[in-house]
C-alpha cells in the first residue's frame, strides 16, 4: 500500500467547507464546494476519538482510502482524491450524493417484497466488482447502502473504511493489522468468522463475510427487523457465534428464496456461499418472473428455521 501525498495546497485553499453530512467510526464527512469550477463534493477527514485506538483508526482510513480510490467498479461512491493535509490531516474527496441511505429508508418507510429482492439482486452485482478485484467490503450494513437518482431507485455502497483484500491478491506489503486484538465491523451484521478467536481457517477477510451481511440486510428489508440483536455488543456477538442458524421467516424457508438465504447466511463460512458472483448466479434465474414471491404480511413476518443441516449446494 502506498502512502498518501501531501498536497501541496491546502483543502481550505481549494475548496469551501458547508455542512456536516454524516459521521462514522473514523471520520466525518461535509459538503464542500470546489473553488475551481465550483463542483460539490464530499470529503472525509480522518477524526482521532477520545478513548479510541487512534493509530488502529487512522491507518484503517488510510488503507480504506486507497482502496476506495484504486477499486474500479460501478455502483462504489467514487473517491475522486486521496491525501493528507497539512492542516486538516488524512482525508477523501469523493462525488456528492444526493439520496438516503437504506437504514433511514427502512425507518420512514419498509420496502415492498419485490424492491427488496431488486435491491438484493443490485448489491450483489455492484460486490461482484469488488469481489472480483479482491476488495472485501466487511461493513455492509443499512446505513452504508445509500438510494439515490431522480425515484431513489439507484444504490450507492459506501464506505470502505475497514475494507481488505482477500489473502490471494495481497502483496507482500499489505499491511494485515493482524497485531490489534480488536474487532472492527458492526456487530448486528459481522460475520462469525469475524469475532476474535472464531476464525479457525482464516476466512475473517474473505469474500464471504460480505456474503453474510448480504443475507442480513435482505433479511431484514424481507421483515422489517434487524436479524441479529441483543441488548448489548457482547450479547449480538455471542448470538453470531453461537451454531444455531439465523432465524428466517418460514415464509421464505419454503419459498425458491430460502436455499439461497440459507446458504448466504450459514454461521459455518466453509458452507456459505464464497463470494458475490456465487450470489449473482443463485438469484439470476429468479429475477426475470417474481411471480413465485409468496403473499406475506408487512412489516415484520418473523419466523425461525429449523435447526437442521444446510440443503445441497446444488439447490
Amino acid at each position: 500500500m502506498k502512502t498518501l501525498d501531501v498536497e501541496a495546497l491546502s483543502l481550505d485553499q481549494r475548496y469551501r467547507f458547508a455542512d456536516e453530512l454524516g459521521r462514522g467510526g473514523f471520520g466525518v464527512v461535509y459538503r464542500a464546494t470546489a473553488v475551481d469550477g465550483g463542483e460539490d463534493v464530499a470529503i472525509k477527514l480522518f477524526a482521532p476519538r477520545d478513548g479510541a485506538n487512534n493509530e488502529l483508526s487512522q491507518r484503517l482510513f488510510n488503507r480504506g482510502a486507497m482502496l476506495a480510490k484504486q477499486l474500479d467498479a460501478p455502483g462504489f461512491v467514487e473517491v475522486r482524491e486521496v491525501g493528507e493535509d497539512l492542516e486538516r490531516g488524512p482525508y477523501m474527496v469523493m462525488e456528492c450524493l444526493e439520496g438516503e441511505t437504506l437504514r433511514s429508508r427502512l425507518a420512514r418507510e419498509p420496502l415492498t417484497v419485490s424492491e427488496s429482492i431488486l435491491l438484493a439482486y443490485t448489491l450483489a452485482e455492484i460486490l461482484v466488482g469488488a469481489h472480483s478485484q479482491g476488495v472485501v467490503h466487511r461493513d455492509l450494513k443499512p446505513c452504508n447502502l445509500m438510494l439515490v437518482g431522480p425515484q431513489q431507485d439507484e444504490l450507492r455502497v459506501l464506505d470502505l473504511g475497514i475494507a481488505t483484500l482477500s489473502a490471494e491478491w495481497r502483496s507482500e506489503s499489505f499491511e494485515t493489522l493482524t497485531q490489534y486484538s480488536c474487532f472492527v465491523g458492526s456487530p448486528c451484521y459481522l460475520a462469525p468468522e469475524c469475532v476474535p478467536g472464531h476464525d479457525p481457517h482464516g476466512l475473517k477477510a474473505s469474500p464471504r463475510v460480505d456474503v453474510y451481511a448480504w443475507g442480513l440486510i435482505l433479511l431484514e428489508c424481507l421483515t422489517g427487523e434487524t436479524a441479529v440483536q441483543g441488548n448489548n455488543v457482547l450479547k449480538i456477538l455471542a448470538e453470531q457465534v453461537r451454531p444455531r442458524p439465523v432465524p428466517i421467516p418460514e415464509v421464505w424457508v419454503e419459498s425458491k428464496l430460502g436455499p439461497l438465504l440459507r446458504h448466504a447466511l450459514a454461521k459455518d463460512p466453509q458452507q456459505r456461499l464464497a463470494s458475490a458472483v456465487e450470489l449473482v448466479e443463485r438469484l439470476r434465474p429468479l429475477m426475470g418472473d417474481l411471480s413465485w414471491i409468496p403473499e406475506v404480511g408487512r412489516p415484520g413476518c418473523v419466523g425461525r428455521v429449523d435447526e437442521e443441516t444446510l440443503p445441497p449446494m446444488s439447490e
